[in-house]
């Protein structure tokens, strides 16, 4: 019996170290310009969007992910009250994240993206003019700050290929929870 208890109390340090964090929850808000490459001429619309996202942690240096992303652009000229419709557009996003770490808590990262996005192009009044489905991709480029207790703060810059006639460049604000 003594030596099992002694053999217990050797072994039960090695048990009781703590796991790495591996799953995170992400949420962004971005603004940005759409740039539809359609016809002659490149129209330029502002557009906000913003994102949901689940990460799994390889190891602190490799994550792979999923993202719900959801947006709406308009003409700046409808600002001015000139006639414009706007554009909707979805996507559900394969992502994965290369990251450097600069300090112990400073990160910067790396995010190539695989999408499936959906887009639909309103008139002034809201009627639909056509809408469009299909593959993308895209990268984003960031940095983290990654607090004790899970808490991570951060901003990106992303672009975003939806098709072969619609760009999307944006700027945002990251929050993100790593569990």
């Amino acid at each position: 019996m003594k030596r099992t208890m002694i053999a217990l109390l050797l072994v039960a340090p090695l048990m009781a170290q703590a796991g790495e964090a591996q799953h995170q929850f992400e949420v962004q808000g971005e603004a940005g310009w759409v740039q539809e490459l359609g016809g002659e001429s490149v129209n330029d619309d502002l557009a906000f969007q913003g994102y949901l996202g689940y990460e799994y942690q390889l190891n602190e240096n490799y994550a792979f992910g999923i993202d719900y992303l959801a947006g709406d652009s308009f003409d700046v000229g409808a600002l001015l009250a000139l006639a414009d419709g706007s554009m909707d557009y979805s996507a559900w996003e394969l992502t994965a994240r290369a990251t450097t770490w600069v300090s112990q808590r400073n990160s910067l990262y790396a995010t190539l993206r695989v999408l499936h996005y959906g887009v639909d192009v309103m008139d002034e009044k809201g009627e639909e003019l056509f809408d469009d489905s299909g593959l993308g991709g895209g990268i984003s480029l960031g940095w983290r700050y990654q607090f004790d207790m899970g808490l991570g703060l951060g901003v990106s810059a992303t672009y975003r290929k939806l098709g072969s006639d619609t760009e999307v460049s944006s700027f945002g604000y990251n929050l993100s929870y790593r569990f």
